[in-house]
């Protein structure tokens, strides 16, 4: 089970968006949202340090951010120290062949196009969780 999903966008909109995605397939997680990749990578570094706060399970990451990108958090010498495992997915409007074999050539398995598709994503949780012997259960109603 994910238990906490890190979304990092800089868009509102669609975190309000990509937040409802999230709660429509009733996994329990808590959502926690950056607006940029150093944001992230600070919120990041914490958890790595913090003996209260666990690294999340989930990234979904935009690549068009102000301050730091996300293909510049995945570049960052900070990053690659933290040694994260989970998984992450590209969420983006930029979706060309360049941009995918970037993601690729820096270890993201997996690349959507916004917004973000409930069926999708499910997809992907459920392979992530597979691979990391994880049980999918619906949250309580």
């Amino acid at each position: 089970m994910f238990k906490k999903i890190l979304l990092v966008d800089d868009d509102n909109i669609n975190n309000h968006l990509s937040s409802l995605t999230l709660h429509s397939i009733n996994v329990n997680y808590e959502i926690v949202v950056k607006a940029n990749g150093r944001e992230a990578l600070d919120y990041l570094r914490l958890c790595s340090i913090s003996s209260f706060s666990t690294m999340p399970e989930l990234i979904i990451l935009d690549i068009m951010m102000p301050v730091m990108g996300g293909f510049e958090l995945l570049e960052d010498p900070l990053w690659k120290s933290l040694f994260y495992n989970g998984a992450i997915i590209i969420l983006t409007e930029h979706s060309c062949a360049r941009s995918r074999r970037r993601a690729m050539e820096l270890g993201v398995k997996h690349f959507l196009e916004k917004p973000l598709s409930a069926k999708k994503l499910e997809e992907i949780l459920r392979e992530e969780m597979y691979l990391h012997n994880k049980v999918l259960k619906p949250c309580d109603a």
